[in-house]
């Protein structure tokens, strides 16, 4: 018999790793399925034969233009998967959801579920979460490193096992790119050197920065496949044929139309599609649309956007007719209004809500949403039930009415920043309106742990601690940020929220266990007011907020009663926060009051000894530090993790610099990538980066000085200078980028012409 004491401890050891409801048969995608049958035949025998065979690249890369139907496919890839026990992960990304579209929950998402996966890995990766002093603020390098990878090594040992199969989805929704990169960057530097086989099949659109890492003729760790290019047009085609001559029929028998489908408009409309399968999908919706109850006259109109456009152009103009059709121009001005606001709302909201959630927040009677949204269920996922979410299918939709050429319903074009202004003052107000001290008046606060989780706590309190007010706290400093600055309601709002409701705010994110958004939220809005509303005291509060949280992080998130009994109390007497705030402190210092924040910021401890030499980054994030026995080890200033170099013991009066971008650094004629501690280059003796952050040059044993190109993907050489007679035991460019100087044991110094 299991003991279940044990299992229980890893279950709550486990749920210290945060994670984002993206698997691929989550409730949120409600509209997911999979391929047809007998259709995709072609590419999902590929990818089968990719997923058992033993040999194969460890990342197979899908990708297509918008609409071509990856999601369909990586669903379909995923479910089979599962069906032979081989689905150790999957994780869809989603733009308008901001867990599932959050970086730093894939791979504490991934560990989670390969937990569940494999009794034997999941009690590595227990240990691992275990030794972790805090595992939901684990950096990404750190989540791989100690959650997965070192988990699967110790696994390994055992007997021979299958490939573990990982589906990644729309990984270009992902909300950060520059973390984006991170994350393909370390699969593509670790997965392949793991002894256990850990395969990833990852979909997106060809963007630039994805294809510089995993398109095979750059990095050879993956398998690519173009959905325009390697599948036959004819073949694509005819899928869609399949597929629209099956839904008609369907809506025929909905209808009592004997005569349906007929041959020649299956062939229009996928004439019309060209290749998209959400222009296939949302005729469909159009088509079959319960409020409207004619399929014939929406056929027709489908009909009158002609076969002559391209395929985005035709999915485009299907859009402006749903959305022309769903409200004329004769509607009146507060009508009209009203749906274009709700429409805006939906597309832009960072995670989905539930229909009454989104009344609430926008101020709108009951039955507004669902009474605006009835001719739009070919584009938008309206519930039955008003205590579900509203979806946006397609990502395609969002793109449209923000394009200002392609949506020709003008009514409905919304700028980003404009959309970002309004959510964020729909947000504020729900604050303004909820807020307060000891929110869920709780009886002796003091003895309240953070996060809740007792189910009659919850139950009491559900009314003051909404859905939507859980959203405002945890998303509105990202509405914010990418708001219009030039907003002068938005900045005076702003400053009454930092001026009135900080500390309140603070005590939902922990209670709600979404304090880690804390700092990061802090940040965004210090960037915004230090622009828009340099008149306003808001940044100064705002600066004294992340030296509080900072200072005392730990136990307001477990304490949340701290904020007002040691926390407020004891700011300096002269900040603005204790100025602002002091009166709302338990506890009253009567001497030995503090006159300035404490000057330090951060405390780390080398475990390899001594420190004798450190450095920064440009960008300032991120500190370098040698130990006496000569490792390198990086702090991240943000998160307080800690990195070491993948690099043998270096001598003592090593240097070592930072590129100017911060994306390298070099010691001893080494080069290695700060984000994954990994060495990207055969290495030299010595090293210098070019002051434009261009190029850097690796002084050699056999003189030569070797020129590499680092805003190539691979550091690609693209020259070689010669002359020295012995080692180049240093190198150096000058200021302006124009000369290079060496030295070598030859005993001669070198200035070479660099510009040339």
């Amino acid at each position: 018999m299991p003991d279940l004491t044990v299992h229980g401890e890893s279950t709550d050891t486990l749920n210290e790793l945060r994670r984002a409801p993206a698997y691929y048969d989550s409730s949120l995608r409600k509209q997911a399925q999979q391929c047809m049958q007998d259709t995709r035949v072609t590419i999902l025998s590929t990818i089968y034969e990719w997923v058992d065979s033993l040999d194969k690249p460890p990342i197979f890369w899908l990708h297509g233009p918008a609409g071509t139907g990856k999601s369909t496919i990586a669903h379909t890839v995923a479910e089979e998967c599962r069906r032979r026990g081989r689905l150790g992960a999957s994780f869809f990304f989603a733009h308008a959801n901001a867990e599932c579209s959050d970086p730093n929950l894939f791979f504490s998402t991934i560990a989670y579920q390969l937990s569940k996966f494999d009794p034997d890995l999941r009690q590595h990766i227990v240990d691992g979460v275990k030794a972790h002093p805090s595992p939901q603020d684990a950096s990404i390098p750190t989540q791989l490193e100690e959650f997965i990878l070192t988990p699967l090594r110790k696994l390994s040992n055992g007997p021979a096992r299958e490939p573990i199969i990982v589906v990644v989805d729309a990984f270009d929704e992902c909300s950060d790119t520059r973390k984006a990169s991170e994350i393909l960057q370390l699969l593509s530097a670790k997965i392949p050197s793991l002894p256990f086989r850990l395969k990833f099949f990852v979909t997106s659109r060809p963007e630039p920065e994805i294809r510089l890492i995993l398109h095979p003729d750059i990095h050879r760790i993956s398998r690519s496949f173009d959905l325009l290019r390697d599948v036959d047009a004819s073949s694509t085609n005819e899928d869609i044929q399949r597929f629209l001559r099956f839904q008609l029929s369907m809506i025929g028998k909905e209808y009592y139309l004997p005569s349906w489908p007929r041959e020649m408009d299956v062939e229009t409309l996928a004439q019309q599609s060209g290749g998209l399968f959400i222009f296939a999908h949302t005729a469909i919706e159009l088509i079959r649309d319960k409020d409207v109850m004619d399929p014939e006259s929406q056929l027709a109109m489908l009909k009158n956007i002609g076969t002559n456009g391209t395929p985005a152009f035709n999915l485009n103009a299907l859009y402006s007719r749903i959305l022309w059709k769903a409200m004329p121009e004769t509607a009146s001005t507060t009508v009209q209004e009203r749906v274009v606001t709700i429409i805006h709302a939906i597309v832009g909201l960072r995670a989905p809500l539930a229909l009454c959630a989104i009344e609430r927040l926008l101020g709108l009677d009951r039955g507004n949403i669902r009474s605006a949204l009835n001719q739009l269920r070919s584009i938008l996922i309206v519930p039955d039930n008003d205590k579900e979410t509203v979806q946006v299918i397609h990502p395609s939709f969002a793109r449209y009415i923000a394009d200002e050429e392609a949506c020709t319903e003008k009514r409905f074009v919304v700028g980003g920043r404009q959309l970002h202004s309004q959510l964020a003052k729909d947000c504020l107000k729900q604050m303004k309106t909820h807020l307060k001290q000891n929110i869920c008046d709780f009886k002796d606060f003091t003895t309240v742990e953070a996060p809740i989780t007792d189910e009659e706590t919850l139950d009491l309190n559900s009314q003051t601690l909404s859905e939507e007010l859980k959203y405002s706290c945890e998303n509105f400093a990202a509405h914010v940020f990418f708001a219009d600055r030039q907003d002068g309601e938005l900045c005076e709002m702003v400053a009454e929220w930092a001026n009135q409701y900080l500390p309140y705010w603070l005590e939902v994110l922990a209670l709600t266990k979404s304090f880690h958004n804390a700092l990061p939220s802090l940040r965004l809005l210090s960037n915004f007011c230090g622009i828009a509303s340099a008149s306003h005291q808001s940044p100064q509060l705002l600066a004294d907020a992340i030296r509080m949280v900072s200072e005392s992080y730990d136990d307001i998130k477990r304490f949340p009663h701290q904020i007002y009994t040691s926390c407020l109390g004891f700011c300096p007497l002269d900040s603005p926060l204790f100025k602002q705030y002091s009166q709302l402190s338990t506890i009253h210092v009567l001497s030995g009051e503090r006159k300035n924040w404490r000057p330090l910021l951060h405390a780390f401890k080398d475990p390899d000894g001594n420190v004798d030499s450190l450095t920064f980054s440009p960008n300032g994030t991120i500190l370098a530090s040698r130990s006496s026995v000569g490792k390198i080890r990086l702090w991240d200033l943000e998160t307080r993790e800690s990195r070491m170099l993948a690099c043998h013991t270096l001598r003592r009066d090593t240097a070592f610099t930072f590129s100017p971008d911060s994306k390298y650094i070099a010691a001893d004629g080494s080069v290695y990538r700060v984000t994954t501690g990994e060495e990207v280059l055969v290495p030299g003796i010595c090293s210098a980066f070019s002051p434009d952050g261009l190029y850097i040059a690796l002084g050699c044993t056999d003189g030569t000085i070797r020129l590499h190109d680092i805003q190539a993907p691979s550091l690609s050489s693209f020259g070689e200078l010669f002359g020295h007679g012995g080692t180049v035991t240093t190198l150096a460019f000058s200021s302006d980028n124009k000369f290079l100087v060496s030295a070598s044991s030859d005993d001669t110094i070198r200035v070479w012409n660099y510009s040339s």
